[in-house]
């Protein structure tokens, strides 16, 4: 048994699948392939760039890519004008097909769509109710 494996925490054994190889590397590194130019480099984590398809845009690590993906200009289609916009999160306008609300989000429409589907009814009174806990509290009254 190896008795100085606290001393190593820095560094971690690296092995190279191309190669067959294996090395040691300081964690704050890694190797990036360019799988445009078919090449590898090391680069420190923070170095890293990441260009956007859609936009003309770069970004540092995938996690700031993402974001500006899913956040910063999300591609909305309007439906009944056929056209396409990029809007900011907050600006997203989606409208329920059944009711004439909008919300902000897919999110809140699935939560509104799942919520007003649910009819939960009182077997004593015969009231419905749309989330469970309405018809807790209205429990009550017949206690």
């Amino acid at each position: 048994m190896h008795s100085c494996m606290a001393e190593h925490t820095d560094e971690i054994n690296i092995k190279c699948e191309e190669l067959d190889e294996s090395f040691n590397s300081n964690y704050d590194e890694i190797n990036i392939k360019c799988e445009e130019f078919d090449e590898s480099f090391n680069s420190n984590y923070d170095e890293i760039n990441i260009k956007c398809e859609e936009l003309d845009e770069s970004f540092n690590r995938n996690y700031d890519e993402t974001q500006h993906v899913t956040v910063d200009e999300i591609n909305i289609k309007c439906e009944e004008l056929d056209e396409s916009y990029n809007s900011n999160y907050d600006e997203i306008n989606i409208k329920c097909e059944e009711l004439d609300e909008s919300f902000n989000s897919n999110y809140d429409v699935t939560q509104h769509v799942t919520v007003d589907e649910i009819n939960i009814k009182c077997l004593k009174s015969g009231k419905s109710y749309d989330k469970k806990e309405q018809l807790k509290h209205h429990m009550a009254v017949h206690t």
